[in-house]
């Protein structure tokens, strides 16, 4: 397939309500979408990015950027057999994970349409649905905390996940798990204790937790590992794991038994389908995390969510979760039991109305 027509799209779309984590309260979604062209087709892809450089280096502003006058530049007018193939032409970009996986998110459906496949299938995941959890940022009251997890229990989620920080009240925790023993339940620090604060991650042991996700700095390997040597509960890696060199460290210092792979965090879909294979190879267990992506990385995510085959259930939104404007004409509702279904239209199973990328969009640009 022939890369004749890439067109950009710097997105801002209002949440319905602000989502806080870490040093970030997040307002609205400022991702990049991607649209790629061959034979009369279209591939969509969307890099799930932030305003500020809190969850990694890169923001919506510079990756829009690199986008237009590197990275597309590379590969428009180039001729590729499979989405992987793209690496040999943007091997000499360094970083810039998310902003090269919007481009490969896009060739991905592009590959699994002119194939007449739903891309599900090709990643090699046959699920018809998987099961998701509710996330919730950190609120200004206990019980807030204690009314958003009764109405995701209501839901018929299966898992819910609160983020903390050193500040945030352990007590609340607490309630919330003492209102409910036994569903599945996992914190999340987002990067926010240093090594001199560990001990206070101790005292999470007790709640009988999935996981602790991500409590040190990115690259704190060595500290993970010894929280996990003095912990019963698994720490699962996030921001830690942006490429399968990671993967390997993490596993040689056992500085984890999960890890959290979201797809846009690492490049895309060929990466993460390399990590993936490699946790498994480990023992430890991968889940699929999101980042308030619109329907476009949401249908990506599913479909790598269904390669896993695992009934841990994953960060992915129904939509209408962080608010009613979305990019698909399709909706995906919350099945009985927390559950997602899988589409299994050709390429990511939805259609995408371009007249709401361009009513959403602040900034655009057309390569060909």
């Amino acid at each position: 397939m022939k890369i004749e027509k890439i067109e950009l799209f710097q997105i801002s779309i209002p949440l319905s309500s602000a989502f806080s984590f870490g040093l970030v309260t997040q307002t609205h979604r400022d991702h990049v979408i991607a649209a790629i062209t061959s034979e009369g087709v279209t591939g969509w892809g969307e890099s799930g990015l932030l305003k500020w450089p809190y969850y990694n280096s890169e923001t919506t502003e510079t990756a829009f950027v690199l986008l237009k006058n590197l990275i597309c530049p590379l590969i428009v007018g180039k001729e590729i057999s499979h989405p992987a193939q793209m690496l040999s032409h943007l091997g000499p970009v360094l970083g810039n994970k998310m902003a090269l996986a919007a481009v490969d998110f896009a060739l991905w459906d592009l590959f699994a349409k002119i194939n007449n496949a739903p891309l599900s299938m090709l990643l090699g995941g046959n699920a018809q649905k998987v099961a998701i959890g509710a996330s919730f940022g950190m609120t200004e009251t206990c019980q807030q905390l204690i009314d958003k997890l009764e109405l995701a229990i209501a839901k018929g989620f299966q898992r819910v996940k609160f983020k903390i920080s050193p500040d945030f009240p352990l007590s609340w925790i607490i309630q919330c798990r003492e209102k409910n023993p036994a569903i599945i339940m996992s914190v999340d620090a987002n990067s926010s204790f240093s090594s001199e604060q560990m001990a206070m991650l101790f005292d999470y042991d007790a709640l009988n937790l999935a996981m602790i996700e991500q409590p040190f700095a990115p690259k704190d390997f060595a500290i993970c590992s010894e929280l996990q040597s003095r912990l019963i509960t698994d720490i699962c890696l996030d921001e830690s794991i942006e490429d399968i060199e990671d993967m390997r460290t993490a596993f040689a210092l056992k500085s984890a038994r999960c890890v959290n792979i979201k797809p846009a965090r690492v490049g895309g879909l060929t990466p993460a389908l390399a990590i993936r294979d490699l946790c498994l190879s480990y023992g430890w267990k991968p889940w699929v995390g999101g980042l308030l992506e619109t329907g476009i990385g949401r249908a990506h995510n599913l479909a790598f969510a269904a390669s896993l085959n695992s009934s841990f259930p994953h960060d992915i939104s129904e939509c209408g979760r962080y608010g009613e404007n979305e990019l698909i004409n399709e909706r995906f509702e919350l099945l009985p039991k927390g559950m997602l279904k899988i589409p299994k239209g050709e390429g990511i199973g939805v259609t995408v109305d371009k007249k709401k990328v361009l009513a959403f969009s602040v900034d655009s640009v057309t390569l060909s």
